[in-house]
C-alpha cells in the first residue's frame, strides 16, 4: 500500500503543472543623475510576505525567500518622493531583476538633508533583525564578538548563546542551514564584516515553511545575512598555538560561498597538555558542501569525523531527602574515556517548476566509546535537624564506603532518511504537504563492575565485595508519515488539516552475569532479561488560521490515540497492551503592535511517550548504588505551555527592551518513586516510575539595552524569575519539590574612544529548593558573579592588550566546594603583514590558578553538587593566518 501512494504521489510530482519555490527580487533605486541612493528604505508587501531592506552604498537591494509571485513595492527616503509599484512574477521565473528605480526629489527640500541611520535593532513579527554596521567592532573581528554586543543576547562563559530563556543552537545564512561547523565554531571563523544583518528567528519548522500555516512551538534559530555585496568569497583561517603545560592546538578552516554554492573544510588538533588527571586531546574534520546542479537540483550534505579523549578528576556531593532523613554520597572520581564519531548527511532539494518542492535526505552515523573510571566513595546518613537550612555534611554519620572500579565499550550505528515532497495548487493559498521517515539504531555496551566496600554497623566494620559483568543490546527501529492541507477560505483566512503517524519498536536484550574468584560467571537470573516495546502513536489536527488588523492567529484541535505493547521475557514472561486518546488544543497569535514593536502568544499541548529505561521491568545495576527499574504499565503524559514574549525598538533612542512570560503543567507526568533499601547493612537508592499529577512550572523574564553618546555608553539589563512545582516520590510517599530561582544581571560597555573597550558585568543569582518530607530543611544557593573585559588598541592596531577578570561568590555549595575564584587572563597580540592578516598572540589563562568549575542539578528528591578539577592555568604562544578574498566584481578583491 505505501508503495503504491508512493509511485502515485512521484507520478503526480512528473506531470503536475508545477512545485513551490521561494523567489529572489532585486534591483537598484538610483536619483536622476543615475547615482545609487544609500539607505532608501524598500518595503514587500502581499498577503504571504512583509519584507523589508535598506538600499546599500551603490543603491542596490535585495529580497530572498519571497513567497507570493505577485506584490507590491513601496520605496521611502527623508530626500526623494515616494515610489509604489505592483509587480508580479512570470510563469517559471524564480528571479525578478528589476531595472533602475530613480528617485524624484521632494519639491520642499529647499536645504541640506541629514540622511539618519537605519535602526540599530528592527523588530519584526516573528524576527528581531540587527544592523552589523552599528555594532562597532575591530575591524577584523568575528562574527562571536558582534553579538557579544547584540542587546537581548547572552553568551556564558562556555560559548553557549541565549535569548529570552532559550538556546540557540541552530545557524542559517542566508537562510538556509550553515553545515559548516557548529554554531559556537562558525561564529568563532566567519569575519564579521562579511554580514550586513543577524536575525534572531522564531522558527516553526519546514512544514510551516512550505504551508504558510504556524503550528507547534518554535526554535531560536540564528540567521546570518551577507552582505550582497559581498555574497562571493573565498576565506580561511590557520592557526597554530603551544602553551607552557605541553598543551597545543592547531586548527585550519576555509570557507567559499558564491551565492547559493558553498564548500567548508575544517580541521582541528587539540590538547591540553599536561598527563593523567585534567588532560585531553580532541581531533576533528569536516567537508561541507552545497551546490546547484542545473536551475531545478540543489544538493548539499557534509562528512564529519571527531575523535575526543579525556583524563579528568571530579568530586560529586548528592544529597537525596527522605522524611525525617537525609542520606549523603560524597565521591571522588577518577576518569578515562575515549569517543569516535563519523557521520555523513545528503540533502537533494527538486524543484522542477514553481509549484513543486522535493526534498530526500539520508544521514548515517557511527559511535565507538571506551571508557574507565575509579570512583571513591562515601555514604552518610542522618535523621534531619528541624529548622536547619543548611545540613553541616562533615558531622553526619558514616554508613558506608567504598572502591568502585567501573570499565565499559560500546559502539552505536544509526542511519536515516526523510522524504518532503511539497505542491502549491493554482488557486492561492492551497498547499498539500506530504513527509516521510525512517530512523535505525542499534548498540552493544559491555561493561564491569568492580565494587569493595566497607559497611559501619555500631562498633562493627564489615568487608564486601561485588564483581559483574553487564552486557546491553538495543536495537530501535522507527518510521512515520504525515500530510498536512491548507485550504484558503477567504483572502485572509485558511483552515488546515494534519495527520501524522509514528511507529516506534525498541528492543533490549539485558544480561548481568557475576563474576567468583577462580569460577566461571554465572547469569543472574533476577536482573537478565529480552524486553520489546512497540509504540504508535497519530495525531488529527484541525487548524484554523486568519489574518485581523495587522496580525494573524491560529487556533487548533488535536486528537492523538496510542498504542503501546511491551513483552518481557525472562524470569517472569509479561505482555502489557494498551490505548489511549488524549485530546488537545493549540492557540497562537502573532501581532506587530507598531513597526517597532511586536507581540506574540503561543499556547501547546503535546504527549510525551515514556522511555525505554523507565518501561523496563529488569533492574539497571549499571550503578549498584543506584539501580532504576522501570515501570510497563505507564501512560503517556500531556505537557502544557504558554508562552507570551512582547519585543520593543526605540528609534528615537535606540533602545531595545523585550519581557516574556511561560508557564505549564503536565498531566499524567513520568515522575520518580525513589525507595532506600538496606541489605545486609548497606544502603541502596531505588528508583521506579509511575504517572502523577499537579506538576507545574510558571517563568518570566526581560533585557533592556540603551546606547548613550552615539555609542560610545551601552547599558544593558536583564533579569529572570521562576517557580517550579516539581512531583516525585519518596519511600511512596510524595515529596514535592518547590523550587524558587531569579537572577538579575547589569552590564555596562565603555568606548570613549576608538582605541579602547570596556564592558564590565555584575550578576546575581538565587535558586532554593525546599522538599515536602523535610520538615522545613531544604538548600538554597547563591552566586555573585563580577567580571571585566578591557583591550587597548595601540599603533593604528596593529597591538592589542586585552584582559579578562572574573570574581565569583558562591553560598550554599558543599562545604568542599566553596573556594569563591578570581580568574585572570591576559593577552598581548601584534598583527603584521598587508591588511593585518597575520598575527601573534602571547596569552596567561587563569594566572592565579583558582577556576573550580563548580555546578549543581536537582532531580525528583536528590540534589547533586559537582565539580571537575582540570589544567586552568598556562601560558600560550599563537600564531594565525587570515585571509579573505572576493570575487571579482565585490567590493574589494582581497583582503
Amino acid at each position: 500500500m505505501l508503495k503504491c501512494c508512493f509511485l502515485f504521489f512521484l507520478a503526480y510530482l512528473l506531470s503536475g503543472p508545477a512545485w513551490a519555490q521561494l523567489n529572489v527580487v532585486k534591483g537598484q533605486v538610483t536619483d536622476s543623475t543615475g547615482a545609487g541612493v544609500e539607505a532608501a528604505t524598500i518595503s514587500l508587501l502581499s498577503a504571504r510576505d512583509t519584507l523589508t531592506a535598506l538600499s546599500n552604498s551603490k543603491g542596490h537591494f535585495l529580497f530572498r525567500n519571497v513567497k507570493s509571485r505577485e506584490f507590491s513595492l513601496h520605496v521611502y527616503t527623508l530626500e526623494y518622493e515616494a515610489v509604489h509599484q505592483t509587480l508580479s512574477l512570470q510563469e517559471g521565473q524564480t528571479v525578478l531583476d528589476l531595472p533602475a528605480i530613480k528617485l524624484q526629489v521632494k519639491n520642499h527640500v529647499l536645504q541640506e538633508v541629514v540622511i539618519r541611520r537605519p535602526p540599530p535593532v528592527l523588530v519584526k513579527t516573528d524576527t528581531v533583525e540587527f544592523d552589523v554596521a552599528q555594532f562597532e567592532t575591530d575591524p577584523n573581528a568575528t562574527v562571536d564578538e558582534v553579538v557579544k554586543k547584540l542587546p537581548g543576547l547572552e553568551v556564558d562563559a562556555d560559548g553557549r548563546l541565549t535569548t529570552e530563556g532559550q538556546e540557540i543552537t541552530e545557524l542559517r545564512m542566508n537562510g538556509k542551514v550553515f553545515t559548516g561547523a557548529d554554531l559556537q565554531t562558525a561564529l568563532s571563523l566567519l569575519p564579521a564584516e562579511l554580514i550586513q544583518k543577524i536575525q534572531v528567528v522564531d522558527d516553526y519548522g519546514e512544514m510551516a515553511r512550505l504551508s504558510g500555516v504556524k503550528t507547534g512551538t518554535a526554535r531560536k534559530v540564528l540567521n546570518l545575512q551577507v552582505d550582497p555585496e559581498k555574497n562571493k568569497f573565498f576565506s580561511n583561517n590557520g592557526s597554530a598555538g603551544m602553551a607552557s603545560t605541553g598543551r597545543f592546538n592547531a586548527s585550519f578552516n576555509a570557507n567559499y560561498m558564491n551565492n547559493d554554492r558553498q564548500l567548508t573544510v575544517l580541521g582541528a588538533l587539540q590538547n591540553s597538555g599536561g598527563e593523567g588527571a585534567g588532560s585531553s586531546t580532541s581531533r576533528t574534520g569536516g567537508l561541507n558542501f552545497r551546490e546547484e546542479v542545473g536551475k531545478k537540483l540543489q544538493v548539499s550534505g557534509g562528512f564529519n569525523y571527531s575523535d575526543h579523549q579525556n583524563h579528568h578528576l571530579g568530586e560529586t556531593v548528592r544529597q537525596s531527602f527522605y522524611e525525617r532523613q537525609v542520606v549523603v554520597q560524597t565521591n571522588q572520581n577518577a576518569y578515562e574515556s575515549e569517543s569516535k564519531t563519523l557521520s555523513s548527511n545528503l540533502s537533494l532539494e527538486y524543484r522542477p517548476n514553481d509549484r513543486n518542492f522535493l526534498r530526500i535526505s539520508p544521514n548515517f552515523s557511527f559511535n565507538s566509546s571506551q571508557t574507565s573510571s575509579e570512583s571513591k566513595y562515601r555514604i552518610q546518613q542522618d535523621s534531619l535537624p528541624k529548622g536547619q537550612e543548611e545540613l553541616v555534611l562533615e558531622q553526619l554519620p558514616e554508613k558506608e564506603k567504598g572502591n568502585i572500579l567501573s570499565g565499559s565499550t560500546s559502539s552505536a550505528p544509526t542511519v536515516g532518511v526523510e522524504m518532503t515532497w511539497n505542491h502549491r495548487f493554482e488557486k492561492k493559498g492551497r498547499t498539500f504537504t506530504v513527509n516521510a521517515s525512517y530512523n535505525g539504531s542499534s548498540s552493544e555496551d559491555e561493561q564491569v563492575n568492580q565494587t569493595a566496600l566497607q559497611l559501619f554497623q555500631k562498633d562493627q566494620v564489615k568487608d564486601s565485595l561485588q564483581h559483574r559483568l553487564l552486557q546491553n543490546q538495543t536495537r530501535n527501529r522507527g518510521w512515520g508519515a504525515s500530510a498536512f492541507y491548507v485550504e484558503p477560505l477567504s483572502e485572509h483566512s485558511s483552515l488546515a488539516v494534519n495527520w501524522s503517524y509514528s511507529h516506534a519498536r525498541n528492543r533490549n536484550n539485558r544480561e548481568t552475569r557475576e563474576i567468583l574468584d577462580g569460577k566461571e560467571p554465572f547469569i543472574v537470573d533476577s536482573l537478565t532479561n529480552l524486553y520489546t516495546s512497540l509504540a504508535i502513536t497519530q495525531q488529527i489536527g484541525l487548524f484554523f488560521n486568519s489574518k485581523f488588523k495587522k496580525g494573524t492567529y491560529v487556533v487548533g484541535i488535536n486528537a492523538a490515540p496510542t498504542v503501546l505493547e511491551n513483552h518481557t521475557e525472562g524470569v517472569k514472561t509479561a505482555t502489557n497492551r494498551r490505548r489511549s486518546l488524549n485530546g488537545s488544543g493549540s492557540l497562537q497569535v502573532n501581532y506587530p503592535v507598531s513597526e517597532s514593536a511586536a507581540f506574540n502568544l503561543n499556547y501547546q499541548a503535546n504527549a510525551q511517550q515514556p522511555s525505554v529505561e523507565q518501561l523496563q521491568p529488569i533492574p539497571d545495576v549499571t550503578d549498584p548504588k543506584y539501580i532504576i527499574i522501570g515501570n510497563p504499565n505507564l501512560q503517556p503524559s500531556i505537557q502544557h505551555g504558554l508562552n507570551l514574549n512582547y519585543r520593543h525598538s526605540d528609534r528615537t533612542s535606540n533602545s531595545f527592551w523585550a519581557v516574556n512570560f511561560s508557564g505549564g503543567f503536565t498531566q499524567n507526568k513520568i515522575v520518580q518513586n525513589t525507595l532506600l533499601l538496606e541489605e545486609e547493612g548497606s544502603l541502596r537508592q531505588q528508583t521506579r516510575y509511575l504517572n502523577s499529577n499537579g506538576d507545574y512550572n510558571l517563568a518570566g523574564g526581560y533585557s533592556y539595552s540603551r546606547p548613550f553618546a552615539e555609542r560610545k555608553y551601552t547599558l544593558s539589563l536583564n533579569g529572570r524569575v521562576q517557580f517550579g512545582n516539581n512531583v516525585s516520590y519518596s519511600n511512596n510517599q510524595e515529596n514535592r519539590r518547590q523550587n524558587w530561582g531569579w537572577s538579575q544581571g547589569l552590564q555596562m560597555r565603555v568606548a570613549p574612544v576608538k582605541w579602547t573597550e570596556v564592558n564590565t558585568r555584575v550578576n546575581y543569582s538565587y535558586q532554593k529548593d525546599f522538599y515536602q518530607l523535610t520538615q522545613g530543611v531544604g538548600s538554597s544557593v547563591s552566586s555573585w558573579r563580577l567580571s571585566l573585559d578591557g583591550r587597548a588598541y595601540l599603533w593604528d592596531r596593529a597591538v592589542t592588550l586585552s584582559t579578562n577578570v572574573n570574581k565569583s561568590f558562591d553560598q550554599g555549595y558543599a562545604r568542599s566546594f566553596r573556594t569563591n575564584p578570581l580568574i585572570i587572563n591576559a593577552a598581548l597580540t601584534g598583527r603584521f603583514l598587508k591588511k593585518k592578516t597575520a598575527s601573534v598572540s602571547l596569552q596567561a589563562f587563569d594566572l592565579l590558578n583558582e577556576n573550580n568549575n563548580v555546578s549543581r542539578t536537582a532531580n525528583g528528591n536528590t540534589i547533586i553538587d559537582n565539580r571537575t578539577k582540570r589544567i586552568s592555568r598556562y601560558y600560550q604562544l599563537t600564531l594565525q593566518m587570515k585571509l579573505l578574498t572576493f570575487a571579482k566584481g565585490g567590493k574589494q578583491e582581497k583582503k
